[in-house]
């Protein structure tokens, strides 16, 4: 049996005996009609099986209504959770959402972006350690993350030199006076976000009296596996710490198992603490200290920004900066006042 034609938005009118400026309003909620009215049509909209002919529309307005977002890693879970926050942010506003993941390739990034803009897209939301190189006159593009402030362009991304700072102060409150950095050498290289933690934290070691220099950096792929290995073979070549920072929560829940394997143990001889507070943090063996990024407002005010580009209206803040905050686990030791303050004393006079 061969299948209903589509409906098309002239019968849709005539079947709920609207104009079809009427039926178009309700559609992309627009202009004025009454809550009955937005009823009526949706609930014929559901009956009929009535789809909107994006092509036809996009060639009345001259957009896509159609967005791309570039990110560096689907799997992994921070990026994966913007991309779930952004989709339901357009699907809401009748956009479509292409997702890219350019796997950190450099190449397969830039041709990706020919590819969106060959598309048609009506904007960007970008996240890469690679700036644009592609050519894309005048599309709105919104920089999210790891970015790089510019007068000319748009950015969001989260307060890292505080991250960083927050936990720096969570190792010094647990106790410890001689921690480590976990961070992938390429990153270290290239992203404002990993140097900006790193940062923040150096702020406070020194603050506090602490010899600290990046030379407390174990440089290491950010992976369960190769984190573990490494900070087991740092421990038994005899190198001494009492904290582990760990620039990707990744990170801390490898080097937790890899200083177990040494003898060592979490938070008793070593306190950890990670970054963005992925889900696996609360679950693992201690739980993890971790600083949490607002992944919710981060794709919120991107998107949010985004839509203004798109619509030629003003975006009120160039570079706008989201709050972090530290969430305290079982991986760092609960110190008083009075210990902690004794814990640093020595360590400024040992050194």
């Amino acid at each position: 049996m061969a299948a209903k034609p589509p409906v098309s938005l002239k019968q849709l009118a005539k079947i709920a005996q609207l104009s079809t400026a009427t039926i178009s309003r309700v559609i992309n909620n627009t202009g004025r009609f009454s809550e009955e009215t937005r009823e009526w049509v949706k609930a014929l909209i559901r009956e009929t099986g009535y789809v909107p002919n994006v092509t036809a529309k996009a060639l009345r307005t001259r957009t896509a209504r159609a967005v791309g977002l570039v990110i560096p890693d689907i799997v992994n879970e921070f990026f994966a959770a913007i991309v779930d926050r952004m989709g339901r942010f357009f699907f809401e506003r009748d956009y479509s959402l292409f997702v890219c993941n350019a796997g950190e390739d450099e190449e397969k990034n830039q041709a990706l972006l020919r590819n969106l803009h060959g598309k048609g897209v009506d904007g960007l939301i970008y996240i890469s350690r690679y700036p644009i190189g592609a050519d894309l006159p005048d599309l709105p593009v919104v920089y999210l993350d790891r970015v790089t402030p510019d007068d000319d362009i748009v950015t969001v991304g989260s307060d890292n030199v505080e991250g960083g700072r927050l936990a720096a102060r969570a190792l010094l409150d647990a106790g410890s006076t001689r921690p480590v950095v976990l961070c992938d050498s390429g990153d270290l290289a290239v992203l404002s976000t990993i140097n900006n933690r790193i940062k923040g934290f150096t702020e406070v070691m020194l603050e506090n009296g602490l010899e600290w220099s990046r030379r407390d950096i174990i440089l290491t792929p950010m992976t369960i596996a190769e984190t573990r290995k490494n900070v087991y073979r740092e421990v038994k070549n005899g190198r001494r710490f009492d904290g582990i920072f760990s620039t990707l929560d990744v990170g801390a829940i490898g080097a937790m198992p890899g200083l177990e394997d040494a003898g060592l143990r979490v938070p008793d001889d070593v306190n950890v603490v990670g970054y963005d507070d992925i889900s696996f943090c609360e679950y693992c063996k201690p739980s993890l200290t971790t600083v949490r990024q607002d992944v919710s407002a981060l794709a919120a005010a991107a998107a949010e920004a985004l839509v203004r580009l798109m619509e030629k209206r003003p975006v009120e803040e160039m570079h706008l900066t989201v709050p972090v905050r530290l969430i305290v686990r079982d991986s760092t030791r609960t110190m008083t006042a009075r210990a902690r303050t004794s814990a640093r004393a020595g360590a400024r006079l040992s050194s």
